[in-house]
């Protein structure tokens, strides 16, 4: 066997490949350094403990994967009686991820996390794992005058970003997340008024 395959431990759910993948999916399975549970049932008990979840409203899941997380996030809203609006996954038919089946119960919507395609303040949660580093950086180059990529393509979207945020110009051609730019913006679009988001990236 190889070296990878040696040191892999004998706990992680067995689709997981040697090129890397979330936090979220390693942890799917019940895990000592999560008090002996998964991801997703840690990540509702860390919330409900610092009473941070909504009381009502409706719910949504950026970047589900296999859907390992909401799994067991139902699972534990289920044990605990928590209330649970409805529940929404969003997936993206351009980004690549595993052959998961409908969980019940819960609402597959097709569509980008950079326009997300829900009204404006209709969800009282949004869960958001692991997505901004897969999302469309661009180059721009704010040192130059005559920028000839300020013309096209993306580039004029980050010098809006920059300037209406008030960053700071990296020096020469630089590259701009300004995938997770947008899909803050729509995050903060989609949340009702003291609606909570929680985004996690590695």
């Amino acid at each position: 066997p190889s070296l990878s395959q040696l040191l892999r431990p004998t706990s992680m759910p067995p689709d997981i490949d040697e090129s890397g993948c979330s936090v979220a999916h390693i942890f799917s399975l019940p895990h000592p350094g999560l008090d002996g549970e998964p991801y997703g049932a840690r990540l509702h008990w860390a919330l409900e403990n610092r009473r941070l979840l909504p009381d009502e409203g409706d719910t949504l899941e950026i970047g589900s994967g296999s859907s390992r997380l909401i799994e067991s996030w139902l699972r534990r809203t289920a044990e605990r009686g928590s209330p649970q609006g409805e529940l929404v996954q969003l997936h993206d038919p351009e980004q690549p991820e595993e052959s998961v089946s409908p969980l019940p119960g819960v609402r597959r919507l097709e569509g980008s996390a950079s326009a997300i395609p829900l009204a404006e303040g209709s969800l009282s949660l949004v869960l958001c794992t692991e997505v901004m580093s897969s999302l469309s950086a661009v180059p721009f180059d704010a040192t130059t005058t005559a920028n000839p990529t300020l013309s096209q393509g993306l580039a004029p979207a980050v010098a809006q970003a920059i300037e209406r945020y008030d960053l700071t110009h990296l020096p020469g051609r630089a590259w701009y997340n300004l995938g997770a730019w947008r899909l803050i913006e729509q995050m903060a679009r989609v949340l009702k008024p003291g609606g909570l988001a929680v985004l996690t990236d590695r």
